[in-house]
């Protein structure tokens, strides 16, 4: 008998007595493709290599012998390759579960044997190769998803602590300014500090409405709740609580319901709204929802204001762009806003889009899908 051990490194072969001059044969062939092996003349030397060595195949001449070293090589479980060699002159039939036990059967007079043995030897051992690639790599993956989850949670903590942490402060300082409005005669000072509250409200807003994308949770909603939600929470921003009768809404009549995230999508107004107002020069802005025949409900913002240069466009939704250098001195803001419009329409499994002309304006629109509502039966029932 003779075995062939791991692929190049690994190769061990049983070589039958009987059997000699065929098994020389096919050592030299697997010497010449780069086996190690080793030749075991009894099944108790084979199984003492076995023991001794990490054994990746086994080739054997069919026998009473070869049967047993199979079955005890079966009972241990390893992943080995099995070949039997059946001798042409073998007078008693093969054993009934001999296919259990081993991988492949050959008869010694099979053309080109030597070759569909060193076949299965190589296609064998670069399938343990890939295995052995496949449980790395998926052990891998499984490490950095752990990882993964692991600075996601610290992310979702941190956002939302600081953003509950900020907002009581804020409004302590907003109402000491407004206080010291009243009571100090200094218009300069009291501009400055008015201006500082406003970039400040601006950012604890931008973390806030980063927590809220971290749960987006689909279902049925009015599209006009959700705008209204959005012009309320722009209310209350120092900078834009004036300017609400620059809003005006064009919301189609008996809009079905849309299939969305109510925070989400009213932070994502609440974005363009507030972009809409900041660089609307002073025009007024419309937001609009209408129903389309494709199922879903178009809605936009729309601006008359300063628009967007076409090569600028496609970068307007990265982090901390700004249009151009000295928008964040003019209006203010810390280039974050469409990200997260971005980051919640992408939640949703939609896109945000947006046609612009310098000096003409802007719309931001997306599409959301709505639902259905089924005919009322009273005209049913009337009848």
């Amino acid at each position: 008998m003779a075995v062939a051990n791991d692929y190049m490194s690994q190769a061990q072969v049983l070589v039958a007595p009987e059997q000699t001059s065929y098994f020389q044969s096919l050592e030299t062939h697997l010497a010449k493709a780069g086996y190690n092996y080793t030749v075991a003349q009894t099944q108790g030397d084979a199984l003492k290599v076995i023991e001794g060595n990490s054994i990746g195949a086994v080739i054997a001449m069919y026998s009473d012998e070869t049967l047993a070293l199979m079955s005890s090589l079966q009972v241990q479980n390893q992943r080995r390759l099995m070949i039997c060699v059946v001798p042409d002159d073998m007078e008693t039939p093969l054993a009934a579960h001999i296919t259990s036990l081993v991988d492949a059967i050959l008869p010694l007079s099979t053309p080109y044997l030597e070759t569909q043995i060193l076949t299965l030897l190589r296609l064998h051992f670069d399938n343990r190769q890939l295995q052995t690639k496949v449980r790395t790599m998926g052990h891998e993956v499984d490490e950095q998803k752990r990882l993964t989850n692991e600075m996601e949670l610290l992310k979702n903590a941190i956002v939302r602590n600081v953003s509950h942490e900020l907002r009581t402060p804020l409004l302590q300082v907003k109402a000491a300014v407004a206080l010291l409005r009243e009571e100090v005669d200094n218009d300069k000072l009291i501009q400055y500090a008015e201006n500082a509250m406003s970039r400040l409200e601006i950012h604890v807003k931008n973390i806030t409405m980063l927590g809220q994308t971290l749960d987006i949770n689909p279902g049925p909603i009015i599209l006009r709740d959700a705008v209204e939600y959005a012009r309320r929470n722009l209310g209350r921003i120092w900078q834009r609580k004036s300017e609400a009768d620059r809003i005006t809404i064009d919301i189609e009549s008996n809009l079905p319901p849309i299939n969305a995230d109510k925070v989400g999508l009213s932070t994502v107004l609440q974005v363009l709204i507030d972009n809409a107002l900041k660089f609307g020069d002073d025009k007024p802005i419309k937001v609009i929802g209408h129903k389309r025949n494709d199922g879903t409900v178009y809605i936009a913002v729309q601006d008359s204001g300063i628009g967007i240069a076409e090569d600028k466009r496609k970068n307007i939704f990265d982090s901390f762009y700004q249009i151009d250098n000295s928008s964040t001195r003019r209006y203010g803001g810390a280039g974050v806003g469409l990200a997260l419009v971005k980051l919640i329409i992408d939640y949703h499994q939609t896109s945000i889009q947006v046609d612009s002309e310098e000096g003409k304006g802007s719309t931001f629109w997306f599409t959301f899908p709505y639902i259905e509502i089924p005919q009322s039966n009273k005209d049913e029932d009337a009848e």
